[in-house]
């Protein structure tokens, strides 16, 4: 009895009325699931709406499948014409035109068997999303809480920088105080010095005076007396006990100097606690997470920009940049006149961008998409810049029309320029006769201050333009090194792109190789050109064929 029941062909014992008429119904329409008598079984498929319809006995088989196959689908496709079977190759329901052009050739299947094998590997992909579903929950209370973390946070650094520079002010207003009485208590010993000298100068005009009186006395007796009676020592010179100071004064107030070093030192600085970084690694091997499109031409520069979650891109043979999102959609676009060069834009912490407008022009575009001259070279040529760390303006490299010098200056938000590294080593691939302005180099500022320089070869030079180190690339590579795009994460790593053994290197911050990542392969074989760090730490790298990839490369 258990085998006659388990045959897919038994038929439903109990009787169920045929979706037509009264009558008990023995067969089943796969198509639009009416339940049909073998009367009304006739008639349906001799009619001209239900002729190809696909009719079986009524199983209990059939039966369980009634709610689970779909009825009758509008080939989308061909409007007008119904699926009757599907594209075995494809996956997806056609009609008879598909099976004309489209799909001809293709192997066919029946719309339930589709449905069935599909709605498996959904029913798969649904369970294990519905596990995941709370790991996301976690992490998005963890975000929250973060979230929550650091706005208290914030409250405490601004009441922490408010004190301290209340503090720092008291003292200096007291230093202030101290030193505007000391001039005063000089000022007045002086007075003290200058009246003594008065009095003096004036008790030997007063003799003088009665000498010459007396000299000159008109009563010539007494002019004989003081004559004759007079003590006039030899070689007396009365005049020099009358004389001033050998040594004048004069109050003055030497400045103190507040050099950029000792007034960070003064004011403090805000750094990322790196105390929760415990146990965080680089990976094994780098994963892909995200793929898109940017263009065509190699990807000559990236940027990240926070406060958008976007990318500012340039590409080979374009005009212009462009700020995509993470779909790859271009949502701003701003001209050049410098396409030849790979020209990298900044993000600034106020959310405007700085780029390279003209050959000597940087160019200041604000969050309304307004451009304003942010610093015009005139006879030289700025060919990389970044932000500092402490992101209080923009470090930009510049190179003489002649190519003889260059120099590493700070400006602040106002194209104002507060300091200057002048360096021959710093600059030494930089400044050269036989390089034309088409040369690129890509810059970048550790956690610790250091200068990170990707050229020929990758150079560090610690904040105050003094040579660290030089990496020539790994040894065991089988290609030339050709480092391109450089970058630093919070770890303080040094990335660098390399395009001719199409990796990426990760240094530590004493120029230590710690990772060598093989970001190609032979099937999808590109270059990586340069780099960036997203909001996520997950490296972005802008590729050789015109695509931006992120990947995972810090847990």
């Amino acid at each position: 009895m258990a085998g006659v029941l388990d045959h897919e062909e038994v038929q439903v014992q109990s009787v169920m009325p045929c979706d037509t008429c009264e009558n008990a119904a023995e067969h089943l329409c796969k198509t639009c699931h009416d339940k049909l008598c073998s009367r009304c079984k006739g008639i349906h498929t001799k009619s001209k709406s239900s002729f190809d319809h696909e009719v079986t006995l009524l199983t209990f088989e059939s039966l369980s499948l009634l709610n689970e196959v779909p009825s009758v689908q509008v080939c989308r496709s061909h409007p007008g014409f119904r699926t009757n079977v599907c594209c075995k190759e494809c996956e997806i329901p056609i009609c008879e035109k598909c099976l004309v052009f489209e799909h001809n050739g293709h192997k066919v299947i029946l719309t339930e068997e589709l449905y069935i094998q599909k709605k498996k590997k959904l029913d798969q992909k649904f369970e294990f999303l519905q596990s995941e579903l709370p790991k996301h929950q976690s992490y998005l209370d963890e975000l929250i809480k973060d979230e929550t973390i650091n706005e208290k946070q914030c409250e405490t650094l601004e009441t922490q920088i408010v004190a301290h520079f209340k503090e720092t002010r008291l003292k200096l207003e007291l230093e202030e105080k101290c030193l505007l009485q000391t001039a005063k208590s000089k000022q007045k010993q002086e007075q003290c010095r200058i009246q003594i000298q008065k009095k003096h100068v004036s008790e030997c005009m007063s003799k003088v005076q009665s000498f010459i009186s007396k000299y000159q006395n008109e009563i010539a007796s007494e002019r004989h007396a003081f004559i004759l009676y007079a003590d006039v020592p030899e070689e007396s010179h009365d005049s020099e006990a009358f004389q001033r100071s050998p040594f004048p004064h004069a109050l003055q107030f030497i400045k103190g100097t507040v050099d950029d070093e000792l007034f960070i030192q003064l004011s403090g600085k805000i750094t990322l606690d790196t105390l929760n970084t415990a146990g965080t690694h680089l990976i094994h091997n780098m994963m892909e997470l995200e793929v898109f499109r940017v263009g065509q031409g190699s990807v000559q520069s990236l940027t990240y920009d926070i406060n958008d979650d976007a990318f500012w891109v340039f590409s080979e043979g374009e005009t212009s940049f462009k700020k995509y999102n993470r779909s790859g959609i271009v949502i701003f676009e701003v001209t050049t006149e410098v396409a030849q060069l790979r020209n990298q834009p900044i993000c600034l912490a106020d959310g405007s961008v700085l780029f390279r407008k003209k050959r000597c022009l940087l160019t200041k575009l604000n969050k309304n998409g307004e451009e304003t001259v942010f610093l015009d070279f005139d006879a030289a040529y700025p060919i990389c810049m970044y932000c500092p760390e402490e992101n209080t303006g923009v470090v930009i490299g510049i190179i003489n029309s002649e190519l003889t010098e260059g120099k590493l200056s700070k400006y602040d938000k106002h194209g104002h320029c507060t300091n200057e590294i002048k360096n021959s080593l710093l600059f030494k691939n930089l400044v050269s006769r036989n390089t034309k302005c088409r040369a690129t180099y890509y810059i970048a500022e550790n956690i610790n201050g250091d200068i990170c320089i990707s050229h020929k070869d990758v150079d560090v030079f610690d904040k105050k333009g003094n040579f660290r180190f030089s990496y020539y690339g790994h040894r065991n590579t089988n290609l030339e090194f050709q480092p391109r795009g450089i970058c630093t994460d919070t770890l303080g790593h040094i990335v660098v792109a390399d395009a001719g053994n199409h990796s990426v290197h990760v240094l530590d911050g004493n120029g230590n190789l710690q990772k060598l990542y093989d970001v190609s392969s032979k099937e999808n074989d590109f270059q990586p050109i340069t780099l960036t760090v997203d909001a996520n730490y997950s490296l972005c790298i802008g590729c050789s064929d015109g695509k931006i990839r992120i990947f995972k490369y810090i847990e």
